[in-house]
């Protein structure tokens, strides 16, 4: 008997053989980080402020980048600016549909 072969070419023992050895990676991972949690809790802490102080980093220089001439003390109010524009609008219409 030839076994079933599924769309990606391989046989469903080898689908079901590596779907088991995921499980069992995932299984076997977890157990190791909850055993060694307090162990590994520095390392973690110091990657997340790292990440962290990178990300406020390249956010801070995209708005310096953004703003070079112009200094606001507040983004813009976008939800002003479209309700203006929907009362315009409006307002030349007479009957407006949002739908």
């Amino acid at each position: 008997m030839e076994p079933t072969m599924i769309g990606s070419g391989r046989s469903s023992g080898e689908e079901v053989r590596e779907m088991f050895d995921f499980i069992f990676s995932v299984l076997v991972g977890t157990a190791l980080g909850a055993y060694n949690r307090n162990a590994m809790k520095p390392c973690l802490d110091e990657t997340f402020a790292a990440a962290v102080r990178t990300v406020r980093e390249k956010l801070a220089g995209e708005h310096q980048a953004h703003g070079a001439g112009a200094h606001h003390s507040q983004p813009p109010d976008h939800k002003a600016a479209i309700s203006s524009q929907v009362s315009a609008l409006a307002g030349k219409g007479g009957n407006l549909n949002l739908t």
